[in-house]
């Protein structure tokens, strides 16, 4: 009574084992190509959040460079998203400079600077700014927002960066000169 155990000659793999090897395989193949997906768009979300930060850090210090210098500045009005403000810095004294928020694009609105009758853009993708003044003290509030929308919130991310700026060169009292 022996048993004989029979060898099958032929070598390979059968079709059960091909198709558990080929399962794995697209599932590996998927987790990557999943997690590839995401490293990409956390990596384009970021970038644009850095960029919106940038723009609107760079346009807040250049603005409170300007007001800080500033002998006289018009009236302004702060009650909306939409402020302006003219003034006339001891740099120049003969150009006034303004600083506008121009929304004509809506879907780039800027923030512009003009000095001596030539406008500049001075930050994209600003969806509001506000100037409060408080004697030779002023407040300046800027929206800024990301240039695409966050397709995980389905609308733009934004931050607001506020400076609190004392103009040294306009009078508190009128006796007091620029120093």
């Amino acid at each position: 009574m022996s048993r004989k155990i029979l060898v099958n000659p032929v070598g390979g793999f059968t079709l059960i084992e091909l198709l558990i090897a080929m399962t794995v395989g697209l599932v590996v193949i998927g987790t990557a190509y999943q997690s590839f997906v995401i490293q990409r768009t956390t990596y384009r979300v970021q970038r644009e959040v850095t960029e919106m930060l940038q723009n609107a850090r760079a346009a807040v210090d250049f603005m409170a460079r300007e007001l800080r210098m500033a002998t006289t500045i018009n009236p302004l009005d702060s009650t909306n998203c939409n402020s302006s403000v003219t003034y006339i810095s001891v740099l120049k004294t003969t150009q006034q400079r303004k600083f506008a928020w121009d929304n004509s694009d809506s879907q780039h609105p800027k923030l512009q600077y003009t000095q001596g009758g030539s406008t500049q853009p001075l930050a994209e993708n600003v969806s509001c700014l506000t100037i409060a003044q408080a004697g030779n003290l002023f407040t300046i509030t800027l929206t800024a927002r990301t240039d695409a929308k966050d397709l995980n919130r389905h609308d733009y991310r934004s931050i607001t960066i506020s400076a609190d700026v004392r103009a040294r060169c306009i009078p508190v009292p009128p006796s007091t000169a620029c120093s």
